[in-house]
């Protein structure tokens, strides 16, 4: 759930970062950064359609009906994205935003059917291929959420360019009140005294202590990812000794589910608190 949030934090910088290369550029959309941005679009909408596709051709057959309903409302969700942001309810908010978080969303919802031990619905339960797919594109989205951890957590500028505010709370602030070095005086061998910082001694503090926290997660989740959520299919062969369940399939069917109504949230928020800014 964590990570969808980062990716969702990913999507808002990104488009962000790519609209003001636009402006700088003139705010022409046949301009270099213009023409980069209106592509990257193009690719990203087109391959979550495509994808979309298969995944109703995979995983909708007959009498799979959880998937087909959970793939409609995945469907009219979708569409909901890419119309809610036209009304401009936030400024960092686009189109391309709408498609790189649903991108996020169609990997965990082809990541959890994938995960179904019903073979009626789910075709790929002994595919090794969909099996290294899983693999390295979940390594790839929690690779990218550690870089945004790692990159809110760096001392300095306390509005990075990956999360701003939203992550304020894990960085270490060194602004007088809250120093980031204790600057208590350390006796060393010959007597003279020398300062925490330069002795590489460095408090324990709440941003300490969630980010350590986050590694740990994120250890456990990275074995999760490489065992394919406790049901690897290696070589056309599944190992008998994981259990094969439904667990995997709702755990990452619930992720998707948080995903789509934090980002539903995030572009409807300034119509229902007006008076907060957003975006900004």
């Amino acid at each position: 759930m964590y990570q969808a949030l980062l990716i969702l934090v990913l999507a808002y910088s990104l488009n962000e970062l790519l609209v003001k290369n636009v402006e700088r550029d003139g705010g022409s959309a046949f301009s270099c950064s213009g023409i980069i941005l209106i592509v990257i679009f193009v690719l990203t909408t087109a391959g979550n359609i495509t994808w979309l596709v298969f995944q109703y051709r995979d995983f909708g057959n007959a009498g799979c009906g959880a998937n087909l309903t959970f793939l409609v409302i995945s469907t009219v969700l979708g569409v909901l994205m890419y119309l809610v942001v036209i009304f401009r309810t936030r400024t960092d908010a686009s189109m391309l935003t709408s498609a790189i978080v649903w991108s996020y969303q169609l990997f965990l919802q082809w990541s959890a059917m994938s995960s179904s031990p019903d073979m009626q619905c789910n075709p790929y339960t002994h595919s090794a291929g969909n099996t290294t797919a899983e693999i390295i594109l979940g390594l790839f989205f929690t690779f990218l959420a550690l870089l945004i951890v790692g990159g809110s957590t760096t001392k300095g500028d306390d509005k990075n360019t990956l999360t701003g505010d939203m992550s304020a709370h894990m960085m270490e602030k060194d602004d007088g009140e809250n120093p980031q070095y204790a600057k208590v005086a350390i006796q060393s061998e010959n007597d003279g005294a020398i300062s925490a910082e330069e002795a590489h001694v460095f408090p324990i503090s709440t941003a300490t202590i969630i980010f350590q926290a986050l590694m740990v997660l994120a250890s456990v989740y990275y074995s999760m990812l490489m065992t394919n959520w406790g049901n690897p299919s290696v070589a056309d062969d599944t190992y008998s000794f994981f259990s094969v369940n439904y667990m995997s399939y709702w755990v990452q069917m619930t992720a998707l589910w948080v995903s789509q109504a934090l980002y539903m949230f995030s572009l409807t928020a300034p119509l229902c608190f007006p008076n907060r800014s957003f975006g900004e």
